[in-house]
């Protein structure tokens, strides 16, 4: 028979196996109870009972499969095959269906030489062995019926709380609903107060560029104010020194006037020298004029 590699790592073993010795004294086993017994999962169990067709458990009233004693030990021969002897699926089937016609063999020729009467020890025991699986099979169905009115009342009990749940959940739901309804409401009188804030902010940029303006225009009139000051500084210089010379021209003036009148007191002087004093006495009275406007200008 081909031997090839070692199945493959989903179907190791993931602990050690119990062997038949050691097994509990029971007719009927659980899926859970079969795979720590053969220590693999129990997906790899489901998985042998596709592919053997040797392996054909119970289904329970509540749907779960039970194994009985001849089918565990189908999976043990398969698990030998498998990871001890280190076959694949398909050769663990061949050996199979070698010891299953060698078997069919064996039980055909010791039918033929010794057949078995309902009278012989044998005959009882096997009797006896059917009566205890009976028994073990009504317990079995008297533990189901049990678990079923168990899961019965589980399941009653499960619908109450899930009314309760959807009960709990629609008041949750209704509340989450008004706050919601608030969040908006709070969305909305935010949106508006963002807008009324943006205004203000676009008011108070307005008001700061005014100011901006009216500073500008300050400092403007402060030069204006500081050229117009240095102005008045040098026209009170100039109009100093025009007071001062129009005080010398009032006193040459006056010194000319005097002349004049002297030049009159006397016959003898010539008409020239009163002409020439008379037109630099002019002269001054209009100098005199000039300033006395320049004063009232600078005024």
């Amino acid at each position: 028979m081909p031997r090839p590699a070692a199945p493959p790592p989903e179907t190791s073993p993931v602990r050690p196996a119990t062997p038949p010795s050691a097994w509990p004294d029971q007719l009927l086993f659980r899926i859970g109870d079969v795979a720590d017994l053969l220590g693999v999962e129990t997906h790899v169990v489901r998985y042998w009972q596709t592919e053997f067709r040797e392996v054909r458990p119970e289904r329970s009233s509540t749907g779960r499969f039970l194994y009985a004693r001849n089918a565990l030990q189908r999976l043990w021969r398969i698990r030998q095959l498998l990871y001890d002897e280190k076959y694949t699926i398909a050769g663990a089937k061949a050996v199979l269906g070698a010891e299953r016609e060698l078997d069919k063999r064996s039980s055909g020729k010791a039918t033929a030489r010794k057949p078995v009467t309902a009278t012989e020890p044998g005959s009882r025991a096997d009797e006896k062995r059917q009566a205890q699986l009976q028994a073990q099979l009504e317990r079995s169905h008297r533990e189901n019926r049990g678990l079923t009115a168990r899961l019965q009342a589980l399941e009653t009990e499960l619908l109450a709380l899930r009314g309760k749940v959807a009960e709990q959940l629609g008041g949750v739901e209704s509340q989450a609903q008004r706050w919601r309804g608030q969040v908006h409401d709070l969305e909305l009188t935010l949106a508006a107060r963002e807008q009324t804030l943006a205004a203000k902010e676009a008011d108070v940029i307005q008001r700061q560029e005014a100011v901006q303006g009216l500073l500008d225009a300050h400092e403007h009139i402060l030069a204006e104010r500081e050229s117009a000051l240095l102005r008045a500084s040098s026209a009170e210089h100039e109009l100093e020194a025009l007071r001062q010379e129009n005080d010398a021209l009032m006193t040459s003036a006056a010194e000319a006037q005097a002349q004049l009148a002297n030049q009159a007191q006397r016959p003898s002087q010539n008409a020239e020298e009163r002409d020439r004093l008379r037109h630099e006495a002019g002269a001054w009275l209009q100098v005199g004029m000039v300033v006395r406007q320049l004063r009232q200008t600078i005024a």
